[in-house]
This record gives C-alpha cells, sequence and structure tokens, in this order.
C-alpha cells in the first residue's frame, strides 16, 4: 500500500470547549513516508527515505475511539488512557493517512523514532496542551 498524503500531527481530539469533545484540528507535517507492511496486530513497517536511504522504521498503530493509547516505539498499551478521551492530551499524536495514529510520550521521542523533525510551533502546541492536562488531573 503507497501512500501519497502528508503525515498529519494530531494537535487535539479532545476538547472540552466543544460540547461534542472533538474537533478537527490538524496539521500537516511534512514527510516522505511510503509503503506500509503489516505483520502483528497493530504493529506496521513505514518505509520512509531518511538521507536518501531507505529505512524501515517499525511501529505500533493505536486503533481506534475508546480504545487503548499504544505507545508506537513498545507497542504497551497505556492502561486506562482510551483514544477520544482526556488523557490523548498527555500523548503525542501523530496520525498516518490510510494506515492510523502513533501515540509518543513527547515530539522528541516520535522524531527520534520516525526520523523526521518538527517545528517549533508543532512542539510548543503541545507542551501547552501536555501542561493544561497535567493542571487539569492535580
Amino acid at each position: 500500500m503507497r501512500i501519497n498524503n502528508n503525515m498529519l500531527y494530531e494537535d487535539d481530539i479532545f476538547h472540552p470547549n466543544y460540547e461534542d469533545g472533538l474537533t478537527e484540528n490538524k496539521k500537516t507535517v511534512p514527510s516522505n513516508f511510503g509503503l506500509q507492511e503489516f505483520s502483528k496486530k497493530n504493529e506496521c513497517i513505514i518505509t520512509s527515505y531518511v538521507d536518501n536511504k531507505l529505512m524501515k522504521i517499525k511501529c505500533y498503530k493505536s486503533s481506534g475511539i475508546n480504545t487503548r493509547i499504544i505507545n508506537a516505539i513498545s507497542g504497551e498499551p497505556y492502561r486506562g488512557h482510551l483514544i477520544g478521551s482526556r488523557n490523548e492530551d498527555f500523548y503525542f499524536k501523530v496520525c498516518v493517512p490510510h494506515l492510523g495514529s502513533f501515540f509518543y510520550i513527547s515530539p522528541e521521542e516520535c522524531e527520534k523514532h520516525m526520523r523526521i523533525t518538527f517545528n517549533e510551533n508543532i512542539k510548543s502546541s503541545w507542551r501547552q496542551k501536555f501542561i493544561h492536562a497535567q493542571i487539569r488531573k492535580a
């Protein structure tokens, strides 16, 4: 399966200011992602060119609303943290069209794993959302 679209950073799927809690606040992130191969449940291999070399990146995707958030690197689910809940705000979420959503502890963890770079506006926006989530939980 070849993907021609850009990867998306999803700033927020849950927003307490909206009646239904959902928003379409997505920012496009430049990428050169291509072919995906599926093996085990939630596991996929993304091929990407990094410095003109074809790299295979093993990832674990999260399934859908009301399912557990899964760490994109380890595949471990975060117990009690569901997609579509306020707990999403504790994670950096990336969406690859036609493939799914990937959750990381921070933008920097995602950059290292996917071998990409996000601009500072995206990182700053996520940090503000994360801080608000921590305050809300306290």
